[in-house]
């Protein structure tokens, strides 16, 4: 069976949470990156309000256009780990011998 990362499941999952759509696809660094953004966007969102700062649509925006920057890269990346799956199963057809991918 080969073991593939559906880039739906990879997309939604970032859009819940920026960065675990990257945990999903095993890219532990970009995850960080995309989490540790988000966190410091919301940080300046909420502080804008609470401060009563009318830029608070700014980082609103901002916080938005990284969610949907984290789900494309989540889906991209799926998209990439899935062409390698079939690259190295061609492979292995190609020597005639049996993947490891399937059962």
């Amino acid at each position: 069976m080969k073991m593939y990362n559906h880039q739906g499941v990879a997309a939604v999952l970032s859009i819940l949470l920026p960065g675990l759509g990257q945990v999903y696809n095993g890219k532990a660094t970009m995850a960080l990156l995309h989490f540790v953004i988000h966190c410091i966007l919301i940080y300046e969102f909420v502080y804008t309000i609470l401060e009563g700062n009318h830029s608070w649509f700014f980082f609103a925006m901002c916080v938005f256009t990284n969610i949907i920057w984290s789900a494309n890269s989540a889906y991209s990346q799926a998209l990439s780990h899935n062409a390698q799956k079939d690259k190295e199963e061609a492979q292995y057809r190609k020597n005639g011998k049996a993947s490891p991918m399937v059962n």
